[in-house]
């Protein structure tokens, strides 16, 4: 998907702001190629597919795993989730 994630993507008329991606490092010093740190088209679609389905989400506990820059569990947030916990290796978390 061709998305901006500086006030143009929203969910449930709320923007979702992550900025650009961020600059990759070194392939000497990557993690798993450093994918946790891109915005995968399935998150982008998940989000949108629990927009349309927010009872999934809404007032439940949300556990996200391999979450990279979060997208799912914001979108989560957004619609009523109780609870959000997004989780990642150290590196995305920097």
């Amino acid at each position: 998907f061709n998305v901006s994630f500086q006030g143009d993507f929203a969910i449930a008329g709320m923007p979702i702001l992550l900025g650009e991606d961020p600059a990759r490092r070194g392939t000497d010093v990557q993690q798993h190629a450093d994918t946790g740190s891109s915005i995968w088209d399935g998150a982008v679609a998940m989000s949108k597919a629990l927009e349309q389905n927010p009872w999934l989400v809404k007032d439940r506990k949300i556990l996200e795993l391999g979450a990279g820059r979060g997208l799912a569990g914001l979108a989560a947030a957004a619609l009523g989730a109780r609870k959000v916990l997004v989780t990642d290796l150290a590196y995305c978390l920097e």
